[in-house]
């Protein structure tokens, strides 16, 4: 989990999931389905406009795959 806050020195207006999409490096769409699911939360609407300082919680589940290989030798 990553809390995140933002901070603006001026009010200029921002969308955030366009904020959020470029700083993690993901599409809007992306953004907009971990909103959706729930991995991305905030008090503040995070689909609208924002002049203001807001704060939202990112969480994610790791996966590890792993594979293994096996060699057998029949000897007659």
């Amino acid at each position: 989990m990553i809390d995140v806050r933002v901070c603006f020195a001026a009010r200029i207006p921002v969308r955030p999931v366009r904020l959020i999409a470029e700083g993690r490096g993901l599409s809007r769409a992306e953004v907009e389905g971990s909103i959706a699911e729930g991995n991305l939360v905030s008090a503040v609407r995070l689909s609208g406009r924002l002049s203001g300082d807001f704060t939202f919680t990112f969480t994610f589940t790791f996966t590890f795959t792993f594979t293994f290989t096996f060699t057998f030798t029949l000897k007659p």
